[in-house]
């Protein structure tokens, strides 16, 4: 004789207890834990993007300032024979242009930078919000089966009266 033939109503479907109910809640716990845990990794995978493209940048910005001072002193003479047939004009002009797009690369790799928020994951919060909403919800005593009845056994009197 199994469990079930000897406690009848132990059947999961027609068990309403408390054990019941937590078993069911750890399950559902279990199901919305491994969501969330899905969404938070792809928001961690989209701020790393964010993280990349600002490195990149910022890396740019230092090789174009590296080569700035590198090139230098290789233009300053083709400038001074050339163009100006002055040595300062010549190296004035070439520090600026390099100066200009080191400065450029190191404003968008500080704009990547500035949009990177590394604590605000909206999608899991906004998430978890409904979750708990739902969990509260779920846990609030259900309406008893009794007081249906009872009202369906007063309407019945009154309206044979």
């Amino acid at each position: 004789m199994g469990n079930s033939e000897r406690f009848p109503g132990t059947d999961r479907e027609t068990k309403t207890g408390i054990f019941a109910r937590l078993r069911d809640a750890w399950e559902a716990t279990q199901r919305l834990v491994s969501t969330r845990a899905e969404i938070f990794r792809e928001e961690i995978s989209e701020k790393g993007s964010l993280i990349v493209r600002a490195v990149m940048a910022i890396g740019i910005a230092l090789a174009l300032g590296w080569l700035a001072l590198l090139l230098l002193t290789a233009l300053a003479a083709v400038l001074l024979a050339n163009l100006f047939g002055s040595l300062w004009a010549g190296l004035l002009a070439t520090l600026g242009i390099y100066l200009v797009g080191a400065s450029a690369a190191a404003f968008l790799g500080w704009k990547a930078f500035s949009r990177f928020r590394p604590f605000a994951f909206p999608a899991t919060q906004e998430g978890l919000r409904e979750d708990w909403t739902a969990i509260r919800d779920s846990l609030r005593t259900p309406p008893r089966a009794d007081d249906e009845e009872s009202d369906l056994e007063e309407r019945f009197r009154a309206g044979s009266e």
